[in-house]
C-alpha cells in the first residue's frame, strides 16, 4: 500500500529524531533542532497517560468500542440518550512530513493509505456532507477534492492556504495565516471565489496562529494556536469579518502543540499535536488518547460519521437548469442521486442535495427573479432551496405512489423536468409523479389545479408541462392520451390535439419565438411498437401533423425528451434512444459525436441555453454539451458521482469490481482510479463475482444474458456458452471456487449450471415448477446447498446441485436476496417489506425486523463470514415507479435487532449491495443505485459475541 514502508521503517527505527521544514511553511513557528529528540522534550512529565492508551485508537474496531461505550455513558449522564442514527466515527488523519502525502485512517490490520496525493504534502482533510473529501497542500497553496479517483484542483489561494474545514450548513472554509507575522484570515469558498469570513487577531491567540480551524455542530468556530509548545483551542465570540474580539479559551496544553482538529456530533473535539498523537477532549476539557503512533507526525484530523464517496463519476441525468444571468452556473437533476451544481459550466459538479429527502428528480428549476432559489421536483413532491441548492426544504409533501400495475410501465421514464415557471405572473407549475399538477405563486403555498374531477388513474400522471404567452397566458399539460390547456390562469382545461390518436402525447414545447407554434413528442405506452413521432401545430388554430412521415429512428425507439431553439421555431432536437435532430421541422438527421462513450443512449432532457448557442443533452451515462457552432461535443461530468450501481465485489487484493446500469462495468485496483472493462457491449451489468483468492479472475453477468468471464481483471472477457432468453437481476450468480461450480440464475429458464469455472452451462431445474427466479445463494464451503428464490412467492433448495425442493409457503411476493450464515443453520430473505429468517433450513419463515424503518424493502443482506452476530442490511429499491432508499442498517445478534448504521443524513441511499474489504475488514464497500460506490468503516465487536 502506498506510504505503507516508510510508516513501517519509522516504526523500526524507534523514537526518530525530527527536524522540521526550513522553508516557508508556517513562518516564525518554533523549530527544533536536528537530532533533538523531541518526545523526550515533550511528554517527560506525561507518564500518568500511558494507564488510558487503551481507551484511544477511536478507529480501531476492539479500542474504539470501549471509547464508544464510555462516549455513550457520558451521554446518559448528561441526561441525553445515546446517538444511534450516525454510524461509529472513523479518524481521517495526515502525516505533515510526507512526500507524497497520504491520507490515512486506522483499520483492523492497522494503519491503512486512504488516498494519496501525486505529488507534495498534505496537511489538511475535511470531509464534506456528501461524503466527498478535500484535502490542502499548504506549500503549493492548493484545495483539493477527491471523489475516489485522482484529487482534482479546486481552488488555488495567492499565498499561504493553511487549513480547511465545513461549516455544519456544508459550506466550505480555508484560512491563510503566516504563524506570528501577521494577523490571519478565514474565507469561505463561493463561486464566486474566496470572500472573507473572519480575521483572527494574533493579539487575541497569544500572538500565534497557524491558521486552524473548525466548527462545531452548533455552527460556532473554533480556533487552535497550531503547531508551537503551549497552545489553547479557543471559540470566537463573534463571527464579523473584523478582527476579533479575546476568543474564549476553552482548552490549554501548556506543553504540547495544538494543531488540525475536528468535532464529532457529541461535541468531543479531536485534535492533531503535530507529533504522534490524536487526542480527545470532551465538552467537560477531559482529555485522553485517541491514537498514538510513534512513526508518525500529525499534522490534521477529520472526524467521519458518513459514507465516504469513492465514484465513479457519471450517471443518469433527467434535466438541466439554468441561471438566468449568470451562464456558468448550471443545475441538474439525477434520477437517483439528487441535484448537483456547477458555477464553471459544467467543467465541475458538486452534489447539491442537504435535506432532500428523495434522491430521485424529475426535474429543477432556478427561479428567474430570485436566482437564489431553486425548486426540484420529485415523486414525494415539491423540494425548495433558498440557498443556490445548498439546504432543502419542502413545501409541497406528498406520498410517493406504490409500483402500480394499472398503468403503462414507460411513464416512469417519459415525465422528466415537470416544472415551469409563467413569467406572465410568476407563477410556478409542478408535476409530481402520477399526482396531478400543482400551482404556486411565490414557492412556498402549492394549489393542486389538476384534475379538477375524477379521472382514470392513467390520467393523473402529467407527463410534461409548458407554458405560453398567447391569449394572456396558457397552460399545456401532456398525460397518456390527452393534450391539455386552461388559458389565463384558470378556467376549465380542454383537450386539444386528439388527431394524435396512434400514439400517446408525453412530451410538449412551446416554440420561445413562436408562442403560438406548438411540438408534441409521442409514444404508444402500452402497446408494440412505441410508434414514435413528432408533431407540430404551426398556429392557434389548426391540427397537428406529423414532421416527419418516415422517422429515421427505429420502431423501437421510444421518445424521451424534445428541445425548440430560443429564437429559430423550426430548428429543434429530439431525444431518444439516440439524438437526432431538424433544421426545418421536416428533415431528422441522427447527431453523431463519435465517441459511443460521449454520446450515451437515452436523452432524457436535453435543453438549449438561453442564448441557443449550446445544447445540453443528459442522458443516461451524464452529460455531454454540443456546441452548435463549431459542431463539436465535450462530456460534463466531472463531480457528478452519479452512477446507479447494481452490484459489486472485492477481490483478492481488495480490488473493487461494479457492474452499473448502462454504464456497464468499472475496476478499482487498490486506492487506484476508477478503470471501464471490457462487457462485450453490454450496458447493464447486473451481477459482479470476484475469485476469492486469484487476483485476476472474474465473472459478470449483463443484460444480454451472457456470463462474461476474465483471467486479466476485466481487461477482456469471454463470454461463456450460457444464452436462455432474457430476464436477468442481481444476487444471481453464486459460485464455489474450489470445485470450480458456478450457477447462474434466470427470470424465464430457471437456474444454469456450470462446473468448468463458467466455461459451459447445462439446466439444473429440477423440481423447479415456475423457473422465474429471482435470487441464488450458496450454502459457505458448500458446492452443491443453494438456495432459489422466485417470483412466485416461493423458495427451493437443493443439496446436490440440481434436484430442487420446495421449501415451506414463503409470506412474501418473492424474495430479492438470500444470505446464509457460515454454519448453514439460519436462512435469511430480505423482501419488500423486511427480513425473514429461518432456523430449520427454510422449513419456516419468520420476520425479524425489529429497529427496520417501516419502510424497508431489503435488497441486501451481508453476514460477516468471520462473525456471523454481524450482519448489515441494504435498503432501497429501484423499479419503473419510485425509488425506496432506507441506506444501510446493522445487526449485532445475527438479525434479532437493527440499527442504522449509515448517518441519518444518508437514509435516501438505495444499498443493492454491501461487500467487505478483503485487505481490512474494518471498511465495507458500498453499490448505491445512484450515488456511485462509497465506503464505510464498521466497529467489528459483537456485544453478544460471535456464537449466532
Amino acid at each position: 500500500m502506498v506510504g505503507s514502508v516508510g510508516s513501517w521503517w519509522l516504526r523500526l527505527k524507534g523514537k526518530p529524531k525530527i527536524s522540521f521544514l526550513e522553508a516557508d511553511f508556517f513562518p516564525g513557528e518554533v523549530k527544533w533542532k536536528e537530532g533533538e529528540d523531541t518526545d523526550k522534550k515533550r511528554w517527560h512529565n506525561q507518564t500518568q497517560e500511558a494507564s488510558i492508551k487503551r481507551f484511544a485508537a477511536l478507529a480501531s474496531p476492539v479500542k474504539g468500542t470501549v471509547t464508544a461505550c464510555l462516549l455513550g455513558i457520558f451521554l446518559l449522564l448528561l441526561g441525553q440518550p445515546a446517538l444511534h442514527a450516525d454510524p461509529p466515527i472513523t479518524l481521517l488523519y495526515t502525516d505533515w512530513t510526507l512526500d507524497p502525502g497520504p491520507v490515512f485512517y486506522r483499520g483492523r490490520a492497522g494503519e491503512q493509505t486512504l488516498l494519496q496525493a501525486a505529488t507534495g504534502r498534505l496537511y489538511a482533510v475535511a470531509a464534506g456532507q456528501d461524503g466527498v473529501l478535500y484535502v490542502a497542500d499548504a506549500n503549493k497553496n492548493d484545495l483539493f477534492r477527491w471523489t475516489g479517483d485522482t484529487l482534482a484542483l479546486v481552488y488555488h489561494h495567492t499565498t499561504y492556504l493553511r487549513d480547511i474545514a465545513f461549516d455544519p450548513q456544508g459550506r466550505l472554509y480555508f484560512s491563510e495565516a503566516t504563524g506570528a507575522k501577521a494577523d490571519g484570515t478565514i474565507y469561505r469558498l463561493d463561486d464566486g471565489g474566496p470572500t472573507l469570513f473572519y480575521t483572527v487577531s494574533l493579539a487575541a491567540v497569544g500572538g500565534f496562529w497557524a491558521g486552524h480551524f473548525s466548527f462545531a455542530p452548533d455552527g460556532k468556530l473554533y480556533l487552535s494556536t497550531g503547531n508551537r509548545v503551549g497552545a489553547s483551542i479557543y471559540r470566537v465570540i463573534t463571527t464579523t469579518p473584523t478582527i476579533s474580539l479575546v476568543p474564549a479559551v476553552v482548552y490549554t496544553d501548556p506543553v504540547g502543540s495544538i494543531a488540525g482538529f475536528d468535532f464529532d456530533q457529541a461535541g468531543n473535539i479531536y485534535y492533531a499535536d503535530w507529533f504522534h498523537r490524536i487526542y480527545r477532549v470532551t465538552p467537560k476539557a477531559v482529555r485522553t488518547v485517541a491514537l498514538e503512533d510513534l512513526g508518525r507526525r500529525f499534522a490534521d484530523v477529520a472526524v467521519v460519521a458518513h459514507s465516504i464517496a469513492l465514484g465513479p463519476e457519471a450517471g443518469r441525468v433527467n434535466s438541466i437548469a439554468f441561471h438566468p444571468t449568470n451562464p456558468k452556473i448550471l443545475y441538474a437533476a439525477t434520477s437517483t442521486g439528487g441535484i448537483f451544481r456547477s458555477a464553471d459550466d459544467g467543467q465541475t459538479w458538486f452534489r447539491r442535495s442537504r435535506g432532500l429527502t428523495h434522491p430521485g428528480t424529475d426535474g429543477v428549476l432556478v427561479h428567474p427573479l430570485t436566482p437564489s432559489t431553486v425548486f426540484a421536483v420529485t415523486p414525494a413532491g415539491v423540494f425548495r432551496s433558498a440557498d443556490h441548492g445548498l439546504n432543502w426544504t419542502q413545501p409541497l409533501a406528498l406520498v410517493p405512489p406504490v409500483p402500480r400495475t394499472d398503468l403503462p410501465w414507460r411513464i416512469r421514464e417519459a415525465q422528466k423536468n415537470p416544472i415551469r415557471f409563467d413569467p406572465g405572473d410568476a407563477s410556478i407549475y409542478a408535476a409530481p409523479f402520477c399526482a396531478g399538477l400543482y400551482r404556486s405563486p411565490d414557492g412556498l403555498m402549492w394549489t393542486q389545479i389538476y384534475p379538477t374531477g375524477s379521472v382514470p388513474p392513467v390520467q393523473s400522471c402529467v407527463t410534461s408541462i409548458d407554458v405560453s404567452p398567447a391569449d394572456g397566458g396558457t397552460v399545456y399539460i401532456t398525460t397518456p392520451g390527452a393534450i391539455r390547456k386552461r388559458v389565463g390562469g384558470a378556467g376549465p382545461w380542454t383537450q386539444i390535439g386528439m388527431e394524435i390518436n396512434d400514439a400517446d402525447p408525453f412530451v410538449l414545447r412551446v416554440a420561445p419565438s413562436d408562442p403560438n407554434r406548438l411540438y408534441v413528442a409521442a409514444t404508444n405506452l402500452q402497446t408494440w411498437p412505441p410508434n414514435t413521432n413528432v408533431w407540430v401545430r404551426a398556429a392557434a388554430v389548426g391540427s397537428f401533423v406529423r414532421t416527419t412521415a418516415m422517422p429515421p429512428w427505429p420502431d423501437w425507439f421510444d421518445g424521451k425528451s424534445l428541445a425548440v431553439h430560443p429564437t429559430n421555431s423550426l430548428s429543434l432536437f429530439f431525444g431518444t434512444v439516440a439524438l437526432y435532430r431538424t433544421p426545418d421541422a421536416m428533415t431528422w438527421t441522427w447527431t453523431t459525436c463519435g465517441s459511443s462513450e460521449i454520446c450515451g443512449a437515452d436523452y432524457r432532457g436535453v435543453a438549449f441555453n438561453p442564448s441557443g448557442n449550446l445544447l445540453y443533452a443528459p442522458h443516461d451515462q451524464g452529460i455531454f454539451r454540443l456546441d452548435l457552432a463549431a459542431n463539436s461535443f465535450t462530456a460534463i461530468e466531472k463531480g457528478l458521482v452519479n452512477t446507479q450501481f447494481y452490484d459489486i465485489d472485492v477481490g483478492a487484493g481488495g480490488h473493487v469490481y461494479g457492474g452499473t446500469q448502462d454504464k456497464g462495468a468499472f475496476r478499482r485496483l487498490g486506492s487506484g482510479a476508477w478503470q471501464g472493462m471490457d462487457t462485450a457491449g453490454s450496458g447493464d451489468v447486473l451481477d459482479m463475482l470476484a475469485h476469492p483468492t486469484d487476483p485476476l479472475r472474474l465473472f459478470m453477468r449483463t443484460n444480454t444474458e451472457a456470463v462474461l468471464r476474465s483471467s486479466n481483471n476485466g481487461t477482456n472477457v469471454t463470454p461463456s456458452g450460457f444464452v436462455p432468453a432474457q430476464g436477468f437481476w442481481n444476487h444471481q450468480l453464486a459460485y464455489h471456487a474450489p470445485s470450480m461450480t458456478l450457477y447462474a440464475g434466470t427470470q424465464y429458464s430457471g437456474v444454469y449450471k456450470s462446473t468448468d469455472d463458467g466455461m459451459n452451462f447445462v439446466a439444473a431445474n429440477t423440481g423447479i415448477e415456475t423457473r422465474a427466479v429471482r435470487c441464488l445463494a450458496l450454502q459457505p464451503s458448500s458446492s452443491t446447498v443453494l438456495y432459489a428464490g422466485t417470483f412466485d412467492n416461493k423458495i427451493y433448495k437443493t443439496t446436490n446441485g440440481g434436484t430442487w425442493s420446495q421449501l415451506a409457503a414463503f409470506p412474501e411476493a418473492g424474495a430479492l436476496v438470500i444470505a446464509i450464515n457460515p454454519a448453514g443453520t439460519r436462512v435469511y430473505a430480505g423482501t419488500k417489506t423486511g427480513v425473514y429468517v429461518s432456523t430449520d433450513g427454510g422449513g419456516s419463515w419468520n420476520p425479524t425486523n425489529s429497529g427496520l424503518t417501516p419502510t424497508r424493502v431489503v435488497s441486501e443482506l451481508l453476514i460477516d463470514p468471520v462473525c456471523p452476530c454481524l450482519m448489515y442490511a441494504g435498503l432501497g429499491y429501484y423499479d419503473l415507479w419510485s425509488l425506496y432508499g432506507g441506506g444501510i442498517y446493522q445487526s449485532t445478534d445475527g438479525g434479532m435487532n437493527w440499527s442504522p448504521l449509515t448517518a441519518a443524513a444518508e437514509a435516501w441511499m438505495s444499498v443493492p449491495a454491501i461487500r467487505i474489504d478483503r485487505t481490512d475488514r474494518t471498511r465495507l464497500h458500498i453499490a448505491t443505485y445512484g450515488s456511485g460506490v462509497r465506503t464505510l468503516f464498521r466497529d467489528l465487536t459483537a456485544p453478544g459475541g460471535c456464537g449466532c
